[in-house]
């Protein structure tokens, strides 16, 4: 049965075990980086019409740290755009933080992270795609044909996944529930409170 302290506990060696990936050690965000890019130009080299390039900055900013290559193959313009790998490592960060805080068993701590790692993946995969749709799918580009409710429906989403500082959180702390959390784990959980409720249940007044 799970204590406050053991919950305390959790929420502490998270709080530390996420300030220590957020520490700039050499090569992590540089290998973050090059992983976002090599995963772009896996998975999102051709779009539609458009040839996309993902190559890390030599020398990137707090806000932009890989530059993106559109480029329309029928004819049209190429554009540049940016992307930010830090901003995806952070809910990245956070998800590897919770799941090895979690007081759970070391075997399923390990399937836990690699199932975390893939989703939360997908999550910021999904981020970046939506960017590269608004962008090739501007008029002036051309490269894949939107409607302009589905445009609208596109940047609303980006807004809320992308731009927001709280979304990318709750994604990571949702990944966390179903990759680590089993059922008896919440009902583990539960019994801190339900002993006292019982106890209360079982009192006779005379």
């Amino acid at each position: 049965m799970p204590s406050r302290k053991a919950i305390l506990l959790f929420f502490v060696l998270t709080a530390v075990l996420y300030g220590l990936l957020l520490i700039p050690w050499p090569g992590v965000l540089s290998g973050y980086r090059a992983a976002v890019a090599g995963a772009g130009n896996i998975f999102f080299r051709r779009i539609g019409d458009a040839l996309i390039t993902f190559e890390p900055m030599t020398t990137p900013t707090p806000d932009k740290d890989i530059d993106v290559t559109l480029k329309n193959v029928v004819g049209g313009p190429t554009v540049l755009m940016t992307i930010n790998a830090r901003r995806l490592y952070l809910p990245t960060a956070f998800t590897v933080a919770l799941i090895l805080a979690a007081p759970i068993a070391w075997r399923r701590k390990l399937i836990a992270l690699a199932l975390g790692l893939m989703l939360i993946s997908v999550y910021a995969g999904f981020g970046v795609w939506l960017k590269l749709i608004s962008a090739i799918s501007d008029p002036r580009f051309g490269a894949v044909s939107l409607g302009p409710s589905t445009r609208k429906a596109a940047m609303i989403l980006i807004a809320i996944l992308t731009k927001s500082p709280v979304t990318p959180y709750i994604a990571a702390l949702l990944v966390f529930v179903l990759v680590s959390l089993r059922r008896e784990d919440v009902v583990r959980l539960g019994s801190t409170v339900l002993p006292t409720s019982r106890g209360r249940g079982n009192t006779t007044t005379v």
